[in-house]
């Protein structure tokens, strides 16, 4: 650090290294708020998640295939409701094929990106999702009704239903298993994952 003798036989800094040094702490400072909002972020995140409880109520009956998984989602009252006003356009209470192609593309489609929160499991190794097909809506009763069809990979021992920002449930029993699949028997079970629940379906 450069000095410089003031008048009075004092020596200073030169007034570079003021700003140098200031600067220099003013960068530490900011450094440190940084760190300490993020942080705080991750920490409300985490708490939301940790509090949040499911909107949305969704009965699944898996039909396994050997190749695929048949996916009939029975959803709850209320959300059926309000997605009926918002897509059965002639109030006709059933789905037209072009009703059922917007409320695809609207909804559905953008399932995709969440692996239609059905996860294949070889152990504790997740397998890709493939891709959906054969999507249809239909009205049953009061209740809103979702059929697609996933591939199976052949390497999968379970297949797991959750939602891991735990808006959604996704119910799955043994009963619902049943009644899509006379004559076979597959093990379901409710898993706690800490801050939201899944369902596990063996397929072995």
């Amino acid at each position: 650090m450069s000095l410089l003798r003031s008048k009075d036989g004092l020596d200073t800094c030169h007034p570079s290294e003021f700003h140098y040094t200031f600067t220099l702490l003013q960068y530490l400072y900011l450094s440190v708020i940084i760190i300490i909002m993020k942080i705080l972020i991750s920490l409300l995140s985490f708490t939301l998640t940790l509090f949040a409880h499911p909107h949305v109520f969704v009965d699944v009956y898996p039909k396994i295939g050997k190749d695929t998984i048949q996916l009939r989602w029975v959803f709850d009252e209320m959300t059926s409701n309000m997605l009926i006003m918002d897509y059965d356009v002639d109030r006709d209470n059933a789905f037209s094929p072009a009703e059922s192609e917007v409320l695809g593309s609207d909804i559905f489609a953008s399932l995709k990106e969440h692996d239609y929160y059905t996860y294949f499991f070889k152990g504790e190794a997740q397998l890709p999702t493939g891709e959906a097909r054969d999507f249809g809506a239909s009205i049953q009763g009061a209740q809103l009704v979702f059929t697609f069809t996933l591939p199976r990979p052949a390497e999968a021992e379970t297949v797991r239903f959750f939602d891991r920002d735990n808006m959604t449930a996704y119910q799955v029993t043994e009963a619902f298993v049943q009644e899509v699949n006379s004559g076979h028997s597959f093990k379901v079970y409710e898993h706690d994952y800490d801050y939201y629940y899944g369902y596990v379906l063996e397929l072995k």
